[in-house]
């Protein structure tokens, strides 16, 4: 009888994926407080699972801990956002560089993007959230860097972060599929300035919404 190879999980792994989502989903909320008693009762493992999940989730950017006070869902301020989007404009900007210079098209942004136009910003928030970060994931992968890629995966989780923690008060603009469909049309086309003045317009777009949001979420 032939053997089926299965995907195991450990049970630090498990903890990670549901703490993140938990964090994500704002079960707990922006700056809440994260103790192993609580964590415990939540998920039913061991204080050293939860020491390990926890390490994990500060280093990616989820947590953060503070001395002789503990450990807290990482809050961010306008300033934050404003940073970290930065970085990510900067990075992205990068990606266009070295696709103009390699000429080779990121033909399965394409796909990402039909999907992404497939789902409505409003009721189907989740979903087209995933699908946007993937997009601009995407073209960072396009570049084909590895190293770039790895500076990029630095921020992602901050940006996702961002993003959840203000959902209730920002709203994703209408203009939104419109924006990438002109920054992959460019790409395409081969008009990589057009296409890196488009992203920059893009993202600070975006800056201003999100900073706007965090000071909403202040009153």
């Amino acid at each position: 009888m032939n053997s089926v190879q299965l995907n195991l999980i450990s049970a630090v792994d498990a903890v990670c994926a549901a703490l993140e989502n938990d964090i994500l989903n704002l079960h707990f909320a922006p700056g809440a407080k994260i103790t192993e008693s609580v964590l415990a009762e939540r998920y039913g493992v061991s204080r050293n699972t939860l020491r390990e999940a926890v390490a994990h989730l500060i280093a990616q950017g989820y947590l953060t801990k503070i001395a002789n006070k503990g450990v807290y869902v990482r809050q961010f301020t306008s300033a934050d956002a404003q940073d970290i989007f930065h970085l990510r404009a900067l990075l992205e900007l990068e990606a266009v560089n070295k696709i103009a210079a390699s000429g080779i098209f990121p033909a399965f942004l394409s796909e990402v993007l039909q999907q992404l136009e497939s789902f409505d910003r409003v009721t189907q928030w989740d979903d087209y959230v995933r699908l946007d970060i993937q997009f601009h994931t995407g073209l960072v992968a396009a570049a084909n860097s590895p190293r770039l890629s790895r500076l990029y995966d630095t921020i992602l989780n901050e940006v996702k972060l961002c993003i959840y923690q203000t959902r209730n008060y920002v709203t994703i603009p209408a203009g939104t599929d419109a924006s990438h469909r002109q920054i992959l049309d460019a790409l395409y086309a081969r008009e990589y300035d057009a296409a890196a003045n488009l992203l920059r317009q893009h993202i600070e777009q975006v800056i201003t919404r999100y900073c706007n949001g965090l000071e909403a979420m202040k009153k």
